[in-house]
């Protein structure tokens, strides 16, 4: 069942610019100029302040101790168990002394050179390791844990 309805045209319809009754006066109508929005700056230069300042206190972490030598001298037998190690995702934050004496429990470390990339950190490892990280290197594992953080660790070529 069709229901038909006479056709209406667009100029039978009211339009937003006819007016209705007597008005006052008509506004002449201005141009569309875009204003440009610029951001604050305040925020913008305290989030660079602050990335700056955490990136001087990395920097100063490793200022001229980017290579810890320990003095170890590893004895005549101990030189086949010796390895040579680079170790990634160490946490930026941690200091020299930190990372020593974490990686300490690894073994006796002989010497340490590190690299800060932003939030963490990459360090080549010359160590003689324990019993358990000799058994857990020669069985081909490459994450390990140091302090509790997965660390990823891979004999230099």
């Amino acid at each position: 069942m069709a229901i038909s309805q006479p056709i209406q045209h667009q100029s039978d319809f009211m339009n937003l610019d006819d007016t209705i009754g007597n008005t006052m006066g008509k506004v002449p109508s201005t141009p569309y100029r875009p204003t440009p929005i610029t951001p604050p700056a305040i925020s913008l230069s305290r989030n660079t302040q602050d990335k700056k300042r955490k990136q001087e206190h990395l920097a100063d972490n490793f200022t001229n101790s980017n290579f810890i030598l320990t003095g170890y001298c590893p004895q005549q037998e101990e030189q086949a168990q010796l390895l040579d190690l680079i170790v990634y995702d160490i946490p930026a934050k941690w200091d020299s002394y930190t990372l020593l004496g974490n990686l300490s429990f690894w073994g006796k470390i002989i010497s340490i050179s590190t690299k800060v990339h932003k939030k963490y950190l990459s360090a080549r490892v010359r160590l003689i390791p324990n019993y358990a990280y000799l058994k857990v290197y020669n069985g081909g594992e490459w994450i390990v844990r140091l302090r509790g953080i997965p660390i990823r660790w891979f004999p230099v070529s």
